[in-house]
């Protein structure tokens, strides 16, 4: 059985489109860049490249991120140190506004770092409650928890682990903002197999052939677009 705890709202096709041929632009920018050689681009090389980034690191890593190439990027809140701290200049860096398309058409949403939960399975419940909650809500487990499931939506858990030092301001006004824009508490399909899946799924078939000059970004923004809303229908009719 299927429990959610989120309400859907209607899908703006529009903005989806928008968002996607911007993801497309991006990611297709960025792997032609960190592969500038002779060798054509084909599917093989790509799902490489695109594999080599996913092992090595991510868009912080990159020499076009770290010299100051890129305007800016759409990350988790938690990352927001880790992109500052990369810079070689950071002077100018600051938490932007959330991507706003209009209406209800929001370009974000958030989704949980890391869950602690009780399955059916657990042989001993009551105890592990006890614990749970003893890491993430009593002073002295959430001081020594710090922030490594992330930042603590606990207020209590959050205020043990401020007063530890263990909490980067920076972050803290970058999730302050996300909870005071995204209409989601999370998208269900955001990391689905049929989409994220390297080299079969959605996202990387339609990014090679982008790369390959087979689609226009307009294009790949569309293909993407449909494989998304089709994931979405079927989630809304599971």
């Amino acid at each position: 059985m299927t429990y959610r705890a989120w309400n859907l709202k209607p899908l703006d096709r529009a903005a989806l489109r928008e968002l996607a041929q911007a993801i497309a632009e991006q990611a297709t920018e960025e792997l032609e860049y960190n592969a500038q050689d002779d060798e054509p681009w084909s599917e093989q090389k790509y799902a490489a490249t695109l594999a080599a980034q996913q092992t090595n690191g991510t868009l912080d890593q990159t020499p076009m991120w770290q010299n100051g190439q890129y305007a800016g990027t759409f990350a988790w809140d938690a990352d927001a140190e880790t992109y500052r701290s990369a810079l070689k200049n950071a002077s100018g860096f600051l938490v932007g506004d959330e991507i706003a398309f209009g209406g209800q058409a929001n370009g974000g949403f958030s989704k949980v770092y890391l869950a602690l939960a009780i399955n059916s399975s657990c042989q001993h419940p009551k105890e592990a409650a006890i614990l749970v909650n003893f890491l993430l809500n009593e002073d002295m487990g959430a001081s020594i928890m710090g922030t490594a499931c992330g930042l603590p939506d606990s207020v209590t858990g959050r205020t043990a682990a401020t007063a530890a030092g263990l909490v980067n301001p920076l972050v803290v006004e970058a999730n302050n903002r996300m909870m005071a824009f995204v209409d989601f508490p999370l998208d269900p399909t955001f990391e689905s197999p049929a989409l994220a899946d390297v080299p079969d799924g959605l996202y990387a078939a339609v990014l090679t052939a982008c790369s390959n000059g087979e689609l226009t970004t307009t294009q790949a923004a569309e293909q993407l677009a449909e494989g998304i809303t089709a994931m979405l229908d079927r989630t809304v009719a599971e």
